[in-house]
Formats: structure tokens, sequence, C-alpha cells
């Protein structure tokens, strides 16, 4: 995206000097021999004046029409960018050349980025349906009035990657955000915000404007948030990367990097990978720390180490995983097209091994589970790890992942399957706020599946898209959908879910007993949209559901275009819904989209959400004959303004 400045500016200073540099040059054929009429003593005349400002002109068209050409190209290709990122129904996620071999620019310092504003009505997304058994709505209502039905908010950020061109052969990366999803109005210097009192602005209508976002005084995070650094080292036979990084692959419904303008989420890792290719296919290995549990850095010692370190390695966390890869960039695809290439078959491999012997976790029996036996200070210069914090975990997870893609003209055919399989040990306490007499260590089995499908089909000049998206995630045999497995219900032993839960844990092992030891529900990658209500917001994902998504996008003029897509969903397992009834909705969205030349990009959407029986709730949780309370529809607006550079 930052290529389109540099070639406009090269296209003005070679068009203004093309004309000078001309004019100072004399353009003269090759010598002929006389005609043959030609009167002794004379030779054939140099050209007019006349036809070597032809000449100049000819040649002026030319250098105009190939940079323009060059420009035009650039444009495309940014619009072709934003315009996945800010399709926020469904677009599907693009690769970022992970893997490619390319050598850094000499520019010793780059930067892009974006800022963005995003404002967003909401109308009835609780869909009038009440609480569930656990006391949660299915979706946050206004606390002053529980009648009231439409929440209205606006959040902004600024991305900033930078990139620090050490060498040819060596970089650094990092990826920053200012004022991350930022709430305007949220940090008034007046109030609440003031932490212990504002003698100065004691009520919020006298905030006298706002005030920086500063983590435990009046925000839950600061200003500035660093994501992500990490270096690139070219070798001759490969590329080696190491720090904290993006992670990335196939169509993003996994594993996504949560890039796009519109993304909220992203997955991050601490890693050290080596790629290399081998006949067109990038081979990479590489090593996540998944989690180290207690380190030394504890603000109790008096004794800080320099530099702190893992306790033990008992309890780490480690994902092995090999990357398989073909894949054509959207440039080397646009190429090869332009020379006459009709078809591109694109595939790749993700196979990540995942173990975890012991565990620390926060409320784990016997301890807090930061190496601090009930919750006290360690020994001082000692820091004795209490061995009755950790607990047994003997986990391992095998999830390949496998994805394909087909390209035939104007016809697109991507395809992307996962599946997650392992076992992993649980202490029933570990979801409570202490030890439960009797309890059992219980051993749960994962089997979980997901795929998406998606077709497209170009027509009029690319101008018109027809789209079809088919998508899975399997389901798990307890009540709720299994986004949020951590929200218990207080009202059953283990908090587990019963039939009119929302959401909850999938499992179901209490301190005597374990009847549902197996987690079946697997869960998209929250920035893979779909639509604009239900699975993105409401839900808060795709899980335990499956969708047909038909989809048209058809560009007016240039760097203009209007979507509009169609969602019908259900449940993939009847008992997750209250009714037990599998229909979910039908959701219908639209937008429009513009990105100018410069980078501006602004999109207006607006989504209706009209549910089926799967969303209604129970008028009685212990007698499910007693009738239902019909959900009723829901719908959005929403406005994106943003700079992209």
């Amino acid at each position: 995206m930052t290529r389109l400045p540099a070639i406009s500016t090269l296209a003005l200073i070679l068009t203004a000097s093309a004309a000078p540099a001309l004019a100072q040059t004399q353009v003269s054929p090759p010598p002929a021999p006389p005609p043959a009429n030609t009167a002794p003593g004379t030779s054939g005349s140099t050209l007019s004046a006349a036809e070597r400002e032809a000449i100049r002109e000819e040649i002026r068209r030319q250098l105009q029409g190939e940079m323009q050409e060059k420009l035009d190209a650039a444009k495309e290709e940014m619009r072709d960018e934003v315009r996945a990122a800010v399709t926020s129904a469904g677009a599907a996620q693009e690769w970022s050349d992970e893997w490619q071999e390319v050598r850094p620019k000499l520019d010793l310092f780059e930067v892009n980025g974006y800022f963005r504003t995003r404002g967003d009505l909401f109308y009835r997304f609780d869909m009038d349906t009440g609480l569930d058994p656990s006391g949660n709505g299915i979706f946050p209502i206004d606390p002053q009035n529980t009648d009231r039905h439409t929440q209205a908010t606006t959040n902004m950020r600024l991305r900033i990657n930078p990139t620090l061109n050490v060498s040819e052969d060596v970089r650094l990366k990092a990826q920053v955000d200012v004022f991350d999803n930022l709430v305007w109005g949220s940090t008034p210097n007046a109030g609440f915000s003031a932490g212990t009192g504002n003698q100065r602005n004691p009520w919020n209508i006298g905030s006298d404007g706002q005030g920086p976002p500063r983590f435990g005084f009046n925000s839950i995070t600061d200003s500035i948030t660093a994501k992500r650094v990490w270096a690139e080292v070219r070798t001759p036979v490969g590329e080696l990367r190491f720090g904290r990084m993006a992670d990335d692959f196939g169509l993003g419904m996994n594993i996504n990097d949560g890039n796009c303008l519109d993304c909220d989420h992203g997955n991050t890792v601490d890693r050290v990978l080596f790629a290399t290719k081998i006949f067109n296919h990038v081979i990479a290995p590489s090593l996540d720390f998944v989690s180290e549990g207690p380190t030394s850095a504890n603000p109790f010692t008096q004794f800080p180490t320099a530099q702190p370190f893992d306790r033990t390695q008992a309890d780490d966390a480690r994902d092995w995983i090999l990357t398989i890869l073909r894949r054509d960039s959207d440039d080397e695809i646009r190429k090869l097209q332009a020379a006459g290439r009709e078809t591109f078959v694109n595939y790749g491999l993700r196979l990540a091994y995942r173990i975890q012997t012991w565990d620390a976790p926060l409320l784990a029996v016997g301890g807090s589970g930061n190496g601090n036996a009930g919750g006290g200070a360690p020994q001082e210069g000692v820091g004795t790890v209490d061995p009755a914090s950790f607990v047994a975990r003997r986990a391992w997870t095998l999830t390949p992942d496998v994805w394909f893609r087909l390209i035939h003209k104007k016809y697109r055919l991507e395809f992307e399957f996962v599946t997650v399989h392992g076992k992993f040990n649980v202490e029933p306490s570990e979801l409570e706020a202490g030890p439960i007499a009797g309890e059992q260590v219980r051993e749960l089995t994962l089997a979980q599946y997901g795929a998406v499908l998606q077709n497209e089909l170009k027509l009029a000049d690319d101008k018109l898209a027809l789209g079809l998206e088919l998508g899975y995630a399997s389901g798990g045999n307890a009540p709720g959908f299994g986004n949020f497995p951590g929200r218990l219900d207080p009202t059953v032993p283990g908090g587990f879910t019963q039939r009119g839960d929302w959401d909850g844990p999938q499992f179901n092992c209490g301190p005597t007993a374990c009847p549902n030891r197996t987690i079946n529900n697997f869960r998209f990658n929250r920035d893979y949209r779909v639509d604009l209500i239900l699975f993105r917001e409401i839900l808060g994902g795709v899980t335990d559901a499956i969708y047909v998504r038909p989809s048209i996008r058809y560009d007016i003029t240039t760097g203009l275009d209007v979507n509009f897509a169609g969602v019908y969903s259900q449940a993939a397992e009847s008992v997750t819904t209250p009714t037990q009834s599998r229909p979910l909705g039908v959701e219908l969205d639209t937008a429009i989209n513009y990105l100018s030349d410069d980078g501006f990009v602004m999109s207006l959407a607006y989504g209706v959400l009209f549910p089926l029986s799967g969303l209604d709730q129970l008028v009685d949780f212990t007698n499910p004959a007693a009738g239902v309370i019909s959900a009723k529809s829901a719908q959005t607006v929403r406005l994106f303004l943003g700079v992209v550079y």
C-alpha cells in the first residue's frame, strides 16, 4: 500500500523532465542513400522542426502512457487489498506472503498502517429473550433501562507497522496500536474516570475534555500498546524469523493474523521459525512458546533478578508446527494472468502438535497458581513455588489444517478444513473459587471439526462478483454454544450448563461424576467475519453452527462498490439451543464501500437479523413445555472511516 505515493511522484518527475531532455537532443534517422533524382552537389536534408517535434511528442506520449499504466495498476492493487479488508461480511482474509523470500527495500526505515474510526448502532441485540438460567442475557442490555433497545458507540485505533531495514538481509518489524479500540468519550476529565474522585469536576457533565487512557486509573488498557516485535534474517538457504509475531494460514478461519482494517483480535505468537523453498513449496518448521507458567518476575521479592526467567520447565506448553505451502501471491497471479495463464492451483498443510505436562492455573487446588501458596508472599531470596498449586495436565493436541485454492479464469474455489484431537486433565475446582471436597482429576477428550468452502465468479469485466460460502463448525453434546467455556452457571454444581443457557462449558465433569468428558465444539477465529450481527456480535464467533452465505458485489465506478449478502444459519447440534430447535436465523447485510486514490476509506453498512426458533428462549426453565419467548429481529448500522498509509 505504500507504493502508490512513490509511483505518483515518479510519474510526475519523469513527465516533467521528459520535454526539456528531449528538446536538447537531436533525433536523426539513420543515413539513407540520396534519392536518384538529387541534383549534383546536394545531399539529403535533416528533419524539419515539425518532424522533430512530432517525434518528441510521440516519445512523451508513450512515456506518459507507460507510467499511467503502472500507476493505475498500483491503485487497483491497493483497492483490492483494502476492499478485502474493509468488507466486513465474510471477506476472505488476505495472505500476507508470510514466507515469501523477498528482499527488503533499501530504505532504512519504513512505516505503514492505518487509522480507523468506527461508529455502531445496535438495535435489540438481546432480541427480547430475557435472561438464561445462569442470569446472563444473550447480549448485554442497557443497565439503566432494560426496556431500552438502542445502543450506540464510536471507537478508534491508530495502527503503526514500522520496519527497520538493518541491511538487505536483516530487518526488524513491529506492530504498535495507539488508542486501541478506544471508545469516544470514555475517559472524561471528571467523575468516575478520575479514579478516587475529581474535586474540580466531580460530575461528568462538567468535564473539560478527555484524559489519556491509563491502565488502572481510567481505563483497562494504556494509550499505547506494543503488540508484536520480531526479526527477519535472510540466509542463502532460507529465512529465519524470531520474536513475537503474527500467525496466519489459509482463509483465516482457524489461524488469523487480524491485520485487516476491521479486525479486532488476531493470533500473536512467541515463535522461532525457519522457512525455505523447495520446488516452489515453502517448508517452514517452527516452535511456539505457548505458556511458561510462573517466572522470577515477582513484585514481592526484594531481590529481583536482572533477567527474569522461567521457574520450571515442567509446566511449559509448546507448539511444534510444520507448514508446507504452495501459494502464488496476488501480484504473481495478476502478472501471469496478463501473460495468458488461466489456471492456478495452490494448497497447504499446517500441522501443529501441542504438549504440556504440568500446569499452574490461577485457581488450582492448594494455591493461587502463581507460586504463592494461599496468595501470600514467597520467601525472600528463595521464592519457593508451592507444588500443590500445580495440576498434572498431561495434555496433547494434534491440529491438522488443510487449505486448497483453485483459480480458473474468472472463477475461484477455496477450501479449508481443520480438525483438533487431543486429551488433557482438569480438576473441577479450576473453574470454582476454591477446592471441592472429594474431587478427582478428570481426563477430557477433544474431537472438533471446522470447514469453509468459498466460491466466487467474476463477470462484466470483473465489476460483478457472485459468491457462495458454506461453513461448518462442529458442536458439543451440552447446552449452550461454547464460545465462552469459562462462563459458569451458578445454579448448577460445578457451573456446568443446563437447558436454556446460551453459553458455558461444553463438558460436564463434576466432583464425583463425569457424564460428558468430550469437548466437540470447534470455534472459528473471531476475526473471520461471516455477518454483521449474529456471529460477529451476539454469539461472539462461529461455533456449533452450519451456515450458507450467498453474496454479490458490484463495482459502481473506480473505488466505489456495493455489497449484498444473505446468511442462513442453524445449530450443528439441537441440544445447543434452549428450544432444542436447530434453525437460528436469516440475516441480510448490505454495505457500500469507497476507497480514494490517496488511501481514504469509507464504508456504510446495514444489517437485519430475523431470528428463527433456535434463538427463542424458554418461559420456564424447569418446564420446557410451558412455552417460549419468541426472539425479535435485531438491526445494526455501521459507519467506518479510515486512512490507510
